[in-house]
């Protein structure tokens, strides 16, 4: 209160003066020397009295500061709080006044300092002990101190507090020395056993947020993703999740966030979240809405099946974790964003591959089916080549949802949006390899493929496609298309697909003039004193398209091929009963024939000429030559049973073919000569 010698009150100007002139005479070396555990504890005790007199006064605190006192302050922070404690918490408060006095601008330079001089393992040893000293104690195992404020009243409270905080200003700094420092056991192991009690009421709310806010800043940096990845600190903080006053979003946020740091890059790490029971909180977090933490909850939940164990999986399964990626896909654009459904989808279709049989039912559900389409249907077409080819794989992976989508309107939606309109190369290319799996799995089923390529008219499509001379992949593989095309038509699936039409036209007894008739068909007169067909284009007849090897004779569709006048099988092997069938074959033989040519050559051989009393039928005979007058050619149209015309079309086919691999090898002559 007074000095002796002076006899008159001592002002706050008096105490500043004195610690002035304590600092700047040479004092603040000696003292630090005397906080070394060497010397005994009432010395030491005697030190931290004046230190903590000098750290009340930023100017004094500066001065100690710079000579050596922050690392004679670190040797007062000892374990035993019991034995220590009034040194510790000099310590503490030493450190926490620095950092506070020196400011933002300096705090950096401090906090590197502090990891130098061996803060970090002393605070753990620190924090360990303290969690210890609760943990053994009575009136927290039996909920007598279980409160907030009994729990801030309780022993070493401001100790274990001042420790949170400090351990949560070091972590904040982006330095990679600090936060690897940190991630050593020494400090993990005690944060990790503090968070634990956090559960029991140990642990008050302001400290468990400090250490879940200096967890959350560690797991930004990779380095550390090694010890906060472990299944022991994800099963702590899923544990945190699920306490009552979890419900905070300081609690929540640092938890969920770093959740999501340690595990976008680890499967193993994604494994250990979804088994230690986050996957419940993930989908309540999602459906509530939340904007501070629903971003982190769909990045996880959206890739979560990537990747996935069986043992994953059947954890998704018991939450109803396929479908809820479908409520997501169904969901506004506004409300989610379009890279995590794109995830979402490859999540479903890694599903589909590793749990096919469970997987399939849910895809096939009518109304996802109804998800998928209305996800195509609303989504822009500049960015399209994600969806398309995450759904490309679907298919990949699954034959049954292949043929489930073909009634969907999807695969129309596709050639619509994306390939007869000006697209990216990219996206038409992704939309033909969609078109080839459907074909693929189709053709399993006989005469699916050639339905589904005349449902759509694919050959036409194909033929428009490659008008447009689009870029070099996308001719590749337009052309490669409609090869398979030809090779799919052939006569079995062809017989089957015309065996369930109604036959349109249907006729009585043979005539006398050679025309021949039946109830399964009509063939073109066998007469070679045939006479001529009225009809409105030039030789009674009319040509669709331009095409020799379609005419309408009567309004009734009859076909001509390349092996002679007059027959009913076009180069595909295939008959047509109906125009629009007429119109697919058509796109067929174009593609691959000279139309100048086979028009000379069907007029030659007195096609024009020939008789049709009622219809086309499947079969005719193909034999007569190219060339042939109208007399050789009498047996052209003779009625023949299955073997024979098999036999029969298939010499057609591979007379085109033939045909076909000439004009190849004849334009790589052309192509080498004008190469060289």
């Amino acid at each position: 209160g007074e000095f002796s010698n002076l006899g008159e009150p001592v002002t706050e100007n008096v105490v500043h003066d004195l610690r002035i002139q304590v600092c700047i005479s040479g004092f603040l070396p000696l003292l630090a020397q005397l906080c070394v555990p060497q010397l005994s504890l009432s010395v030491r005790s005697e030190a931290a009295q004046v230190i903590r007199a000098l750290c009340t006064q930023a100017s004094t605190l500066q001065m100690f500061v710079a000579s050596g006192g922050l690392s004679a302050m670190l040797l007062l922070l000892e374990r035993n709080l019991d034995v220590h404690g009034e040194l510790s918490s000099v310590a503490l408060e030493g450190v926490m006044t620095g950092i506070d006095t020196l400011g933002q601008r300096y705090r950096y330079a401090t906090c590197r300092r502090l990891v130098r001089g061996g803060f970090l393992p002393r605070a753990g040893a620190c924090l360990d002990w303290i969690i210890d000293k609760r943990s053994s104690d009575s009136r927290f195992l039996d909920g007598i101190i279980s409160s907030e404020l009994a729990l801030e009243k309780s022993p070493y409270h401001y100790e274990l507090e001042l420790l949170a905080v400090l351990l949560r200003i070091l972590a904040e700094r982006p330095d990679t020395d600090i936060k690897a420092a940190m991630a050593k056991p020494c400090v993990l192991d005690p944060m990790r056993r503090a968070l634990q009690s956090a559960t029991k009421h140990i642990v008050p709310i302001s400290v468990t947020e400090a250490l879940l806010s200096a967890v959350m800043d560690l797991s930004r940096d990779p380095a550390t993703h090694g010890m906060l990845g472990s299944v022991e600190w994800i099963q702590t903080l899923a544990n945190l999740l699920e306490m009552p006053s979890s419900g905070v979003l300081r609690v929540q946020q640092p938890i969920l966030v770093t959740l999501h740091n340690v595990s976008m890059v680890s499967p193993q790490r994604q494994e250990s979240i979804t088994l230690a029971g986050v996957v419940p909180f993930l989908q309540r977090v999602i459906r509530a809405n939340d904007l501070n933490l629903k971003v982190y909850a769909l990045d996880m939940y959206a890739g979560l099946a990537f990747g996935a164990t069986v043992r994953m999986l059947n954890v998704l399964w018991e939450h109803g974790g396929l479908q809820f990626y479908f409520e997501l896909l169904a969901a506004p654009a506004a409300s989610i964003n379009r890279k995590w459904q794109v995830k979402m989808l490859g999540s479903v279709c890694d599903w589909l591959e590793k749990d096919g049989g469970r997987a399939e039912e849910i895809l096939s559900c009518v109304e996802n089916v109804r998800v998928m389409r209305e996800l195509f249907e609303d989504w822009p077409s500049d960015s399209a080549e994600a969806l398309i080819d995450a759904y490309r794989q679907l298919l990949r992976h699954s034959r049954r949802y292949s043929r489930v989508m073909e009634y969907s309107g999807v695969l129309e939606l596709l050639l619509d949006r994306f390939l007869l309109s000006p697209s990216k190369p990219f996206i038409q290319v992704l939309v033909l390899r969609i078109v080839d799996l459907h074909l693929e799995h189709a053709a399993s089923e006989p005469g699916a493929a050639a339905a589904l390529a005349l449902r759509l008219s694919l050959a036409p499509v194909l033929q428009h496609i490659l008008s447009l001379a689009p870029a070099v992949t996308v001719t590749d593989l337009a052309t490669q298309l409609m090869k398979k095309l030809r090779a799919m038509l052939t006569q079995q699936q062809m017989e089957h697909q015309l065996a369930a039409l109604p036959l349109p036209y249907r006729s009585g007894d043979a005539s006398a003039n050679g025309n021949v008739r039946s109830d399964e068909g009509v063939l073109l007169t066998t007469s070679s004193r045939a006479e001529s067909v009225p009809g409105d284009g030039e030789d009674g007849c009319d040509i669709l398209a331009n095409s020799p090897s379609i005419a309408m004779i009567r309004g009734k569709t009859v076909l001509f091929g390349a092996g002679g006048a007059g027959v009913g099988a076009s180069d595909s092997g295939a008959l047509a009963r109906t125009e629009e069938e007429a119109q697919f074959l058509l796109a067929l033989d174009a593609f691959n024939i000279d139309l100048d040519e086979e028009l000379q050559t069907m007029r030659s051989s007195g096609a024009g000429d020939s008789r049709a009393v009622d219809s086309s039928t499947p079969h005719l005979s193909s034999s007569a030559p190219r060339g042939a007058s109208a007399g050789e050619a009498c047996t052209v149209g003779t009625l023949l049973d299955d073997a024979q015309s098999n036999a029969a079309l298939s010499a057609a086919t591979g007379a085109a073919t033939e045909r076909s691999e000439a004009r190849d090898l004849d334009v790589q002559s052309e192509y080498s000569d004008w190469s060289d």
